[in-house]
């Protein structure tokens, strides 16, 4: 496995995300705790998502490496501005589980990048 495979993973991920917003927005909110959608919000969030896991599977197969450098430090940032907005009470508690998978994939594309030689977390 590659870093440019982690991030299309991602990627794949996030398009499969996208879809579940737009198309099962409910199934996605119970999963999380979240509120039932009202209004166009999941599906704007969805469109959004869709457009974000285009550039992780494109930029992948690319094999552009600041790109797959920069991946590791946003999911990162993502993930401690999640982590923070449930401590501070600003979010649900079940987008926990979206920031440990977000570490999680950020791990997995570190440790690949570090295998391959190059820097994991590069501002």
């Amino acid at each position: 496995m590659t870093s440019r495979q982690t991030v299309i993973a991602f990627g794949i991920y996030l398009f499969l995300t996208g879809l579940t917003l737009i198309f099962a927005p409910g199934l996605l909110a119970k999963m999380l705790f979240l509120p039932l959608p009202s209004g166009p919000y999941y599906l704007v969030l969805g469109l959004v998502v869709i457009v974000l896991a285009y550039y992780y599977v494109r930029l992948g197969r690319e094999g552009s490496q600041a790109f797959v450098q920069a991946t590791v430090v946003a999911r990162l940032g993502f993930a401690f501005a999640v982590g923070l907005g449930i401590m501070l009470g600003a979010l649900p508690l079940g987008l926990l589980i979206v920031a440990v998978v977000d570490v999680a994939a950020a791990a997995w594309t570190g440790a690949m990048l570090k295998r391959e030689g190059f820097k994991a977390i590069v501002f």
